[in-house]
């Protein structure tokens, strides 16, 4: 992704996330996870690079609790790509 910043970030369940819009969408590295803020409204976690395709509705319009769920949606993925 070209417009990837590092400038502000969160660290919540064990990933940090990179804001890149300010207020809708955070990344936790180019071609891993977003968590974009949608119209619903609700939080989304989508996959980027090789998670493309995935996108998950968190059912919450709170960005911390985003992404403590985003992070137990990206554990259980890595399990089973394990698995």
């Amino acid at each position: 992704m070209n417009d990837f910043r590092t400038g502000r970030s969160l660290t919540r369940a064990g990933h940090t996330w990179y804001c890149q819009t300010p207020g809708i969408r955070w990344e936790t590295a180019p071609d891993g996870w977003q968590l974009f803020l949608t119209d619903g409204p609700s939080w989304h976690l989508m996959g980027l690079g090789e998670h493309i395709g995935v996108e998950e509705s968190l059912c919450t319009t709170r960005l911390k609790q985003a992404m403590d769920e985003a992070a137990e949606e990206i554990a259980k993925r890595a399990a089973r790509a394990t698995a």
